[in-house]
């Protein structure tokens, strides 16, 4: 089940009828023409903070749980301090926390891991 709010670009919930701790790894949400995301943007999933894989006008989930997508835009990763570990952290656009800001551009992207920062998601 695909659930659209704001247009063609807006944000997208994504559901299924899998159990939670079902043994499915892979769900494609497959729509006719699913949006490109605009210039300099990028679909991600907020709740996991995880960059999508769209394909051939699917978005391929990794695990069963329910996804809510947003266009964000792309973090800089040549402007980060050699951290390689990021995730996009939609709570950074709302308040400060330690490591939003990473690329020192968007507020959405967070660092992760290390002594100074929070542990990073699994998609990280």
């Amino acid at each position: 089940l695909i659930l659209r709010r704001g247009g063609r670009s807006g944000t997208y919930a994504l559901l299924n009828n899998y159990a939670v701790n079902s043994s499915v790894s892979d769900v494609k949400y497959c729509m006719i023409d699913f949006p490109a995301p605009r210039a300099g943007m990028i679909w991600v999933d907020a709740i996991a903070g995880a960059v999508v894989k769209v394909a051939e006008n699917c978005v391929h989930a990794n695990g069963t749980k329910p996804k809510i997508l947003i266009q964000m835009a792309r973090c800089e990763v040549s402007a980060m301090n050699g951290s390689p570990r990021y995730y996009y952290d939609i709570q950074c656009r709302e308040r400060a926390m330690v490591g939003c800001l990473a690329d020192s551009k968007n507020p959405h992207c967070r660092y992760c891991g290390g002594d100074q920062n929070d542990q990073c998601p699994p998609e990280a």
